[in-house]
């Protein structure tokens, strides 16, 4: 279950539709988002882990899987937590009205943090019968190549209710609350609000033998707190394992001083970092692991060097010799602020004590015995000689969450053959040292009360922003949703037509979509982009009649995809991209299906 060497989950794999399968809608949420990591879970929603990871590079590939997962998905992340792209694409535009921001007010802390990390999936067959996926992890959207750990549940449907899914749902009704009230936000509620009342009849199984009951735990909403379970009770424990990156000493104080003295003494895993300030009257109690600075500095099989450390949150917990044993795991770090503020979600599992104990679970991290050479840990035996640089730069960080608190919003208005842009803030007061733009446009402004934005235009419109923040060693560049009114429909028709430029183009695309196999079409895709003109058709136009046999092969075996390519088409509306004598000769074939 916890073997680092032979307990590897892939993302993509445990996002997959099963067997016989589509995507019918999935609910995610993260700290923090990667676009990209978005995209590659659209592609795994979507079309299966299978996919070939490099026709992640191919544009047209890539616009068929966002075009068609864009409306069936919804994920919520921080406010200001958005990473800025080393490249920016197009295809962004179609995630912007599925992505949106969580900025959290009147907590018992500055600025707490929305911070789990979830999916809630939805399948259906052919026969419109269901199934439902909850994941729950510890890892955010993003590449980040750290310790993760993750819980798969499949749920099915039932013939009698449950009240077991209740606190799925109570978290599923706190997110309503951040949809704006735009026809994106209230598409997006609607499946919401479906999903919740669907989720009366579902039964989600533990496929382990060892686990024999969950309950799900979403901390910071309503009555929900960690306190209710024993993990953060007023009892003493046996035995008790900590992994988490994160700590606060108020924490590991406190479990620390619940120890019963048994022969085994609980375990703490976390960073090297995270040790800095403790000593032995914070965690003398504990045997403290971290990873070894050689799997930390790691190499990939090309050398290229990264680093990766502890980010997974685990708990273990038992009473006593005979207690069966409780699991813990998701996103919450044993820190003040996880547990006092921010909203994280936990899955709690039982297991009995035959499958899982402290000394079980630690040979399996440790890939054996503690001196086995495959160990990844070390162990801390004086924290207090443990010493790091304090950080003195700034929180760059919470200017950024200060300007997603000030309620901004954006209108959109035409403006001879473009279009101006004002953004607006609640605060009249803001930071100086603050640039903003729309993700897709170029001329960066500082932030103001009102920032207006002349002559935009269309392809460039976004709900999308970039963020600059310059602090006095360092920029932080980030992206924000705001709310914006007013954007035209022909908007997102703009970005498909961005990917599909020319006749060469719309040629590649047609043959990626008039094919049975999607790693096939792809191939075929690129190497019509990679030829010149006169390889492709008679000076340069779509070469209608090598097409007609796929179309009608298509018109037999699958003729949904002529809805496809008429979307495409008719975002396009190029008669030099899309020539006439193939818009007729498809129109036939249309005519001919229906």
């Amino acid at each position: 279950m916890f073997n680092p060497e032979e307990n590897r989950v892939d993302y993509g794999k445990i996002l997959t539709p099963p067997d016989g399968f589509d995507l019918g809608f999935a609910i995610g949420t993260t700290y923090s988002l990667d676009l990209n990591a978005l995209v590659g879970a659209c592609m795994s929603l979507g079309l299966g882990a299978e996919t070939e990871s490099k026709l992640f590079d191919n544009k047209i590939f890539m616009l068929d899987v966002l075009r068609k997962a864009c409306d069936k998905f919804v994920l919520f992340c921080e406010a200001g937590q958005i990473h800025y792209p080393s490249k920016v694409t197009p295809l962004f535009a179609l995630l912007e009205n599925s992505v949106f921001q969580v900025a959290l007010k009147g907590r018992k802390t500055a600025y707490p943090s929305f911070h789990p990390k979830f999916w809630l999936i939805e399948y259906v067959n052919a026969k419109r019968e269901k199934r439902y996926r909850l994941i729950v992890l510890s890892r955010n959207l993003t590449f980040d190549k750290s310790w993760d750990i993750t819980v798969s549940l499949d749920g099915f449907v039932t013939s009698e209710p449950t009240k077991k899914n209740e606190p799925i749902k109570d978290f599923l009704e706190f997110l309503l609350n951040y949809l704006p009230k735009t026809e994106s936000g209230r598409k997006r509620k609607s499946e919401i609000s479906r999903l919740v009342k669907a989720l009366d009849y579902v039964e989600f199984r533990t496929e382990h033998k060892a686990f024999e009951s969950v309950d799900f735990i979403p901390l910071g909403i309503k009555e929900y707190s960690i306190r209710n379970y024993p993990l953060f009770g007023k009892n003493k424990y046996y035995e008790l394992l900590v992994m988490s990156p994160f700590l606060s000493k108020s924490t590991i104080s406190e479990l620390n001083g619940r120890w019963k003295k048994s022969t085994v003494k609980p375990a703490l895993f976390t960073r090297k970092q995270s040790l800095s300030d403790f000593n032995t009257d914070n965690c003398g109690n504990f045997d403290v692991y971290c990873l070894r600075d050689e799997v930390v500095n790691g190499e990939t099989n090309d050398e290229t060097k990264y680093e990766r450390d502890i980010h997974a949150k685990l708990y273990l917990l038992r009473d006593g010799f005979y207690s069966d044993a409780e699991v813990y795991l998701g996103s919450m770090n044993a820190s003040h602020n996880a547990m006092n503020g921010n909203v994280e979600f936990m899955v709690r599992l039982t297991c009995k004590r035959k499958y899982l104990t402290l000394e079980s679970i630690k040979k399996q991290l440790f890939c054996g015995e503690y001196d086995d050479a495959r160990n990844p840990f070390e162990q801390i035996t004086d924290v207090e000689k443990l010493s790091f640089e304090a950080e003195t730069e700034e929180n760059l960080d919470a200017i950024i969450k200060a300007i997603c608190r000030s309620n901004p919003h954006a209108t959109v208005t035409p403006h001879d053959d473009n279009y101006d842009v004002i953004v607006e803030f609640g605060k009249k007061q803001l930071p100086d040292n603050v640039l903003i733009r729309p993700l897709f446009s170029y001329g960066e402004k500082p932030l103001a009360a009102v920032v207006e934005f002349n002559g935009v235009p269309m392809k460039e419109l976004s709900k999308l922003h970039k963020i600059t923040v310059r602090g006095n060693r360092k920029t932080v560049e980030r992206i924000i949703t705001i709310p914006t009114y007013g954007i035209p429909d022909e908007r997102y028709d703009a970005a498909v037509a961005a990917i599909i430029p020319d006749s060469k183009s719309f040629y590649a695309y047609l043959s990626f979509m008039l094919e049975d196999n999607p790693t096939f079409g792809a191939a075929e895709a690129l190497r019509i982009l990679a030829e010149n003109g006169e390889n492709y058709g008679v000076n340069g136009k779509v070469p209608v009649a090598a097409l007609y046999e796929k179309l009608l092969k298509t018109a037999a075996t699958d003729p949904k995809k002529f809805d496809d390519v008429e979307y495409v088409m008719k975002a396009i509306r190029n008669e030099d991209i899309v020539p006439n004598e193939f818009a007729e000769l498809f129109d036939t074939f249309k005519k001919a299906v229906k």
